[in-house]
């Protein structure tokens, strides 16, 4: 999960330089959403919702690498 904290920019930027092209490009954003989600027992992806947008680009990330 990414905020915008500086401390969150720095160590994004240290995975970027050590392991470069392994960080995958999407980033999940810290949200109430995905809490929200789980005690109305409605998945992200079936809501229009930021969040679950972002979890949908990741799973797609991580299945073009397999």
């Amino acid at each position: 999960m990414v905020d915008r904290t500086k401390v969150s920019r720095e160590s994004l930027a240290e995975l970027n330089e050590k392991y470069g092209e392994m960080v995958f490009e999407t980033s999940i954003s810290k949200s109430v959403e995905a809490a929200k989600s789980s005690v109305s027992r409605v998945p992200l992806c079936m809501t229009d919702s930021k969040l679950g947008t972002e979890y949908e680009r990741l799973a797609m990330e991580v299945l073009s690498r397999c």
